[in-house]
């Protein structure tokens, strides 16, 4: 089976930024790292398996997945053609979905 490259956009970097830093500064490093370590594997299996996450309504193109054992999700768009996984935002799984939608829509192009 072949891997899929998988790239994060600007906007997406911050916010893994910022919640890797929200994580070390009020829970502690360990926290941090076990978040990244769950990032890191949600990415890999996208690699494989860029299907798995589920079909955004609303969004063309777009999926999303949860984090393991974190309450975020990472939304991304798969180019089949180019084999690349694209994560275009990361969101507290609490959020309003309804008013992410015009960001993620502008993200996914």
């Amino acid at each position: 089976m072949s891997k899929n490259k998988f790239v994060l956009i600007d906007e997406a970097k911050s916010e893994l930024a910022d919640i890797l830093a929200y994580y070390t500064r009020e829970a502690g490093f360990d926290i941090a790292q076990q978040f990244s370590l769950r990032f890191d594997s949600t990415v890999e299996l996208l690699t494989m398996w860029p299907n798995a996450g589920q079909a955004l309504d609303g969004v063309s193109d777009v999926r999303t997945t949860m984090i393991p054992k974190f309450p975020y999700r990472m939304y991304y768009r798969y180019n089949k053609d180019a084999l690349r996984v694209v994560g275009i935002s990361i969101y507290h799984s609490e959020r309003d979905l309804e008013k992410l939608i015009p960001e993620l829509q502008k993200r996914a192009k």
